[in-house]
Order: C-alpha cells, then structure tokens, then sequence
C-alpha cells in the first residue's frame, strides 16, 4: 500500500497579518497573547481578506493605544459590560455609543432652562423665524405661534425644557384646549418651540411633540354662496347704512365704496383680509387681465397672478382710472365686509365664503382644469383645492348664472368706463 499523504497544513505567517488557509478555505490571522484581548493566543477565520484586514488593523490599533489595560478591568465591570453588550446586540449599537448619548442627555440637561425662560428666548426669535421654505412668516402666523407657545410656557413655567414629557404635553391640550381643532393648532404652533431649544440652543435632546397625533375633526362641509347671495351682497350690501337703526351703530356705515372690493373676493378669490386688505390698484393690469398678489400678503407666502374674468373686468372698469389709487379696499373694510354679509344672507358662514364659491363656480362653470384654479387660489398641491374649496354638487347651470353676474346685467343704465 502507498503511503498515505501527509496533511496539508496552513501557512505560517506573521502575527496579525492576513493568510489564506487552503485546509479550511478561509482567511486566516493569528494573534499573540500579548495583543488578544482574551490574554490568550487566537485564531480568527473570515470569509474575505478585506475583513481579515479589517479586523487585524483594529487589534492593532487598540493593542497600540492601550496595550494591555484594556483587560486589566475589575471582574465586576467586565460582567456589567457583558450584560450590557448582550442587551444592546439586537439595537446594533456599542456601549461607548450609548454611554455618549447618556453623557450628552445629562450636560444639557444641566444646561438646560425652565420653561419660562425658553419662551423669552423663542418669543425674540419669532422675529427672524423663517418657515421650511426659508420664507418669513406672515404677521398672523407669528401672533398665532406666540399666542400658543407662550400659553404652553406659561403652564410648565419652572420645569426644565429637558424634562418635558409627552405626557405633560398631553395634559396640557386636553385641559387646556377646547376642541381637536384647537388642539391641532396648539401641536402645529408650540412643536417649534422645542426644536428651537434642540436644535440652536442645545437645552434639550428630545421633543414631547413628537409622538402626539393629529386629533380627529369633525368633516366640515364647504360653504358657498349662490349667485343671489352675491347678488344681494353686491346691490343691498354696498349701500349707505349710515341711517340703518336696525344695525348697530359701529356697523352703520356707508359701504358704496365696497362693491370693487366685493367683486374681487366674488370672481379673483382672494383671502379677505391680507391679501384685499393689502392690494393696491396698481397691483391690478386691466389690459393684461391679471391682479398680482404679492408674497408679503400670501397666506402661503408665495405670490401669484390671478387672472381676471370678463365680469370682474366689468366690474373694476365702473372705477375711473383717476380713481384708481391707492388701496382697493376701502377704510374700515373689515366693518364694512360684515355689513355686506348680513345683507347677502352668509353673515355665519366661514369668513373665506366668496373665495370657496369662487373656486366651485370656476371649476364647474370656467375651467375645468383643478391645475388653473389652483394656481389662481395660490395652493401648493390640488389636494388642498380638492379637499377644502371645491362643492362638487354644484349643478353646472348654477356656476354659469354666476359668472353673468355683471353691472350691465344688474343695471342695465351702468356704463362701464373705457379703461
């Protein structure tokens, strides 16, 4: 019989320096008790010599940092450290990594600052806050975020920015706040205020907001006005009440200087309160048929054209051109805008009444393009015009009545002015 053949045996090679070991198809480093961690020499396989690389490099780096401290540790710690790694082995993360997280939670913590004195310094930053665009907020906004947050301030008062729970949070709204919708303000508002003191001020690491959802409303329904709503609004709305005894006496007013105003809200849109609060006639291009509204006076803080209508033309073209100065509304418009709609019959409904019938009317009786409308309304995304501005029962009959709505049909004597 032959001889049998020696077995193959690995490759000697220098310590801690990758070697593939053809007996059992892998890479192989050797470790000397002096380097091992164990204090006892070592043989590690991998798969790939770049994982071999890999591992050999940090032996050496630690052996070379810490040579031989690193096992010189009480056998206590070392259980502690074992249990802790087996804790933390499904999370992925190492106990240096935790024991950093806890010592940063507990240096701001320290730094930290009662609740109180956040609001000071988030009520000063309101000034120069810009949204997720960059954009500044509008005057509203910034009153509706202090209103909020200083509410939310002033109940945690001396509890520290760092020691706010989501359970304090959820306190607060449920006692606090009325409604889902108020509550919903609250959240949309106050959040900011701990990103403020997480992000710039380092006074805490987490945000009680965080986990809180949206609180479920009630489904309101879109309220538009018919075409004898806006009728009405226009011819008995737009009159002298100086002498109406039925009206209170800070709503007797004379609103004839009103009806430009109404027929923009009516056939353009707009928001009644910034964006006709603020335009101007210049902003308004009679030959090119469009009205500019500007990115200070936007809801959105995003301007855009809006393009007039051939009614609306009608309507903007009583006013001579000599008149056309100035700001479109007139003086005490916002008085003069609930007189209107006490005599239109839509004095409860939402104060954007016009510009939701607007949008439902120019859908079903204009443009069937949701894409046109929603650049004219200013939204961002269809959505919004879809889910809050449009009454798709509207019969198609209806919207056309609406857009006839001009001087030359309700006063046939009116002449409109040339421009």
């Amino acid at each position: 019989m032959k001889k049998s053949a020696a077995r193959k045996r690995a490759p000697k090679a220098r310590p801690l320096t990758p070697v593939f070991d053809q007996s059992k198809g892998r890479w192989r480093i050797s470790i000397p008790a002096a380097k091992s961690p164990t204090g006892k020499r070592q043989r590690l396989f991998f798969d790939t010599k770049r994982a071999a690389d890999v591992e050999a490099g940090r032996i050496k780096g630690m052996a070379d940092q810490w040579g031989t401290a690193g096992r010189k540790i009480k056998a206590s710690l070392a259980e502690d450290a074992a249990r802790a790694s087996e804790i933390l082995e499904p999370y992925g993360v190492t106990l240096t990594e935790v024991a950093l997280e806890y010592s940063e939670r507990e240096n701001i913590r320290n730094a930290s600052m009662p609740m109180r004195d956040l609001w000071k310094r988030y009520e000063d930053h309101l000034e120069t806050a810009t949204n997720s665009k960059g954009r500044a907020y509008s005057p509203r906004t910034i009153q509706t975020k202090r209103s909020t947050a200083k509410k939310i301030a002033e109940v945690l008062d001396s509890a520290l920015a760092s020691d706010v729970s989501q359970d304090d949070i959820e306190e607060i709204l449920r006692k606090d706040f009325s409604s889902a919708s108020s509550r919903n303000t609250a959240i949309l508002h106050a959040k900011p205020m701990f990103s403020y003191a997480i992000r710039t001020l380092r006074v805490a690491t987490n945000n009680p907001f965080d986990g809180i959802p949206k609180f479920a409303t009630a489904q309101k329904g879109i309220s538009i006005a018919t075409p004898e709503q806006v009728i009405q609004a226009i011819k008995q709305g737009c009159q002298d009440h100086t002498k109406n005894t039925d009206l209170p006496e800070d709503l007797r007013l004379d609103c004839n200087d009103a009806r430009s105003a109404v027929a923009i809200l009516a056939f353009a849109g707009l928001r009644p309160e910034v964006e006709l609060g603020n335009l101007y006639w210049n902003a308004i291009d009679l030959h090119r048929k469009t009205i500019r509204v500007r990115t200070t006076d936007s809801k959105t803080r995003s301007g855009r054209y809006v393009d007039i209508e051939n009614n609306l033309l009608s309507w903007l073209k009583l006013i001579p051109a000599k008149d056309r100065q100035g700001k479109v509304a007139p003086s005490n418009w916002k008085r003069k805008w609930r007189v209107i709609r006490r005599f239109a019959g839509f004095e409860r409904a939402d104060a954007d009444v016009l510009r939701h019938s607007y949008a439902t009317y120019y859908h079903r009786g204009i443009n069937g393009s949701v894409d046109a409308l929603r650049a004219n309304l200013g939204h961002g995304t269809t959505d919004v015009t879809f889910g809050h501005y449009l009454d798709t029962d509207v019969e198609k009959a209806q919207a056309l009545r609406y857009w006839t709505i001009s001087p030359e049909i309700l006063n046939p004597a009116i002449k409109a002015i040339t421009i």
